[in-house]
């Protein structure tokens, strides 16, 4: 086991089991019997299914409960990261399900492309699916009476990142993702099945530091996403960077209401004095000189057609300040009588930009803090954009991927890897 809960203690890994137990205490015990649960885990390869294995096991071997859990994992892009959860966990068989072909059918991927993550998901829950169905060829002493729960290693964090991008495409965070039917820690799939988020609670730093004295170690998965991200995690390395503090997700818009939606207030109140402040360290997508070289490649375009777009503008107005403030309170959306004007055309040195303000620009354009702006203006301003800079916006965020091919396209060889990194705070 990693630890015993702790009331009185702190730290990612008492942190971490005590919202493990509330998810328990909240979501299944109240409706199960938690003997009477098939537990069907699927392993990513990553950290956060991993910790929610180890974290759920605990739990039941803390109440010495008996722990029924099928461990798979859906190998989908080739990598190494399905041999390496296997090596690392050594309690329980972890089933491979082989599925590359299916996926590259299904998504029609090719080099180059962002990743195609709706699609790719598509497969993974066909594939859990017909595991599921046909369980007992893996587990015979399976009894038919037990309830089938199948669980993924999705956090709080991720759910924070899913609010901030409905709020830069003029959401309203809590009433979309409720209205989408996302963000519910269980949902029934049928008669005797559910899905489950055990780690609903957790934050993505409390998880990567439990899985981390659990024994879990980084292996590729070969997903494309590595080198062409998808909008998730496009969103975690630019507009998420100005919330960015210890405990990041409860300033997200959007975060707290959705918690008050499952749980009290008290409760709510006691899950943010519980976490653990701390910042994730994990592999960078978008290449920091990728950002810096589209935003001089802006720079030189705006001493081109300054003439004819500054006479749009307010130069008493910060553009980005604004969309700044939407991120971070959820500020009413304005109506100015011109655009404000952004900031990288008024200081125009990118040293005094921080990292994820540039990836921002570079990856939204310099107009971005437009997602401050009522929706007809906003829809002016990514018109003129578009036409002076040739960057145009759309839900899955694609235009990254254009100016990313060409970032790399100019070096002629695959983009190098990344260390470890914090995301630094705007």
């Amino acid at each position: 086991m990693v630890s015993e809960i702790d009331e009185g203690a702190r730290g990612p890994v008492p942190t971490f089991s005590y919202k493990i137990d509330l998810f328990m205490r909240s979501h299944i015990l109240p409706r199960f019997n938690p003997e009477r649960i098939c537990w069907w885990l699927s392993l990513s390869g990553g950290k956060d299914s991993f910790s929610m294995a180890q974290g759920l096991r605990d739990w039941y071997a803390e109440r010495k409960l008996e722990f029924d859990a099928v461990l798979f994992t859906i190998n989908q892009w080739q990598g190494e990261a399905h041999n390496a959860i296997k090596r690392q966990i050594s309690w329980q068989e972890v089933h491979v399900i082989q599925a590359n072909a299916a996926t590259l059918k299904a998504t029609g991927y090719e080099v180059g492309q962002q990743a195609p993550c709706r699609a790719c998901s598509d497969v993974r829950r066909e594939m859990t699916d017909a595991f599921v169905l046909g369980g007992k060829q893996w587990k015979p002493q399976k009894e038919s009476s037990k309830l089938d729960i199948v669980a993924r290693g999705l956090h709080l964090s991720d759910t924070a990142i899913s609010a901030l991008w409905r709020v830069a495409r003029g959401n309203a965070p809590f009433r979309h993702i409720v209205s989408a039917g996302k963000g519910r820690p269980i949902s029934r799939l049928s008669e005797r099945a559910y899905f489950a988020k055990p780690l609903f609670y957790a934050r993505e730093f409390e998880s990567q530091e439990y899985s981390q004295k659990a024994g879990y170690r980084h292996s590729c998965c070969g997903c494309p996403a590595c080198k062409y991200p998808s909008r998730r995690d496009i969103v975690e390395e630019s507009i998420a960077g100005f919330l960015r503090s210890p405990l990041w997700e409860f300033e997200v818009p959007g975060i707290r209401e959705l918690l008050r939606h499952f749980e009290p207030a008290d409760t709510v109140e006691e899950i943010q004095r519980r976490s653990c402040p701390g910042v994730e360290s994990k592999h960078q997508h978008l290449p920091r000189e990728f950002a810096r070289e589209v935003v001089n490649g802006i720079i030189d375009r705006w001493k081109t057609v300054r003439n004819e777009v500054e006479p749009l503008l307010d130069e008493a107005l910060d553009l980005d300040k604004v969309g700044r403030d939407r991120l971070r309170d959820l500020c009413p959306l304005i109506r100015p009588n011109k655009v404000p004007m952004p900031s990288i055309f008024r200081n125009r040195d990118i040293e005094e930009f921080a990292d994820s303000h540039l990836m921002t620009i570079a990856t939204l354009g310099p107009f971005w803090g437009a997602i401050g702006l009522e929706a007809d203006i906003a829809a002016k301003v990514w018109e003129v954009q578009a036409e002076y800079f040739g960057i145009h916006l759309d839900d899955r965020w694609s235009q990254t991927t254009e100016l990313l091919r060409g970032y790399y396209n100019k070096r002629a060889e695959p983009a190098s890897k990344t260390g470890l990194v914090q995301i630094a705070g705007a």
